[in-house]
């Protein structure tokens, strides 16, 4: 059988996939030179997820990792592990949630608030307004990279098509 993390993985997996599909079913409605990227990114993100299930298919229980700890030890061995799989997770989400935000929002709105949350997810609260003051400044150099610099214009979102924003 089959333990509770297990199935929980397979769940949330299917739902990584699930999102990806539908944005990229999304992207088709861009324009032909806007929707490369969005498909480029939601099929690496497809292959990889697809990836991680033919390797949990044939990995062995006892299978050691890089770091030559095994996979499945103790509840004391399980704590560093457990915990970096909920960084995992919590960075697979932020992800998910960018993607969404760039399609309703668009870059501007979008990449500050991606930088931000993976500053707190993986870092913590300590550096919070050096992560803020990062992610502003990030921001502004990709855009006039691309807005003036490349003459390449970046989505605006469906807020802005809609008037709202």
């Amino acid at each position: 059988m089959k333990s509770k993390d297990t199935v929980l993985e397979i769940i949330f997996r299917l739902g990584i996939l699930g999102l990806v599909a539908a944005l990229i079913l999304i992207a088709q409605t861009f324009s032909r030179d806007s929707r490369m990227l969005p498909q480029i990114v939601g099929g690496t993100i497809i292959a990889l997820v697809l990836l991680s299930f033919v390797i949990d298919i044939f990995a062995k229980p006892g299978l050691k990792s890089p770091n030559g700890d095994k996979k499945e030890t103790t509840a004391n061995g399980t704590a560093g592990a457990a915990s970096g799989r909920k960084r995992l997770y919590l960075s697979a989400l932020v992800i998910l949630v960018s993607l969404s935000g760039v399609c309703i929002a668009g870059i501007i709105v979008a990449v500050p608030a991606t930088f931000i949350t993976f500053a707190l997810v993986l870092g913590g609260r300590k550096d919070l307004v050096r992560a803020v003051g990062i992610s502003f400044i990030m921001t502004a150099a990709v855009y006039v990279t691309f807005k003036y610099m490349l003459n390449i214009p970046l989505f605006r979102g469906l807020l802005s098509e809609l008037g709202l924003f």
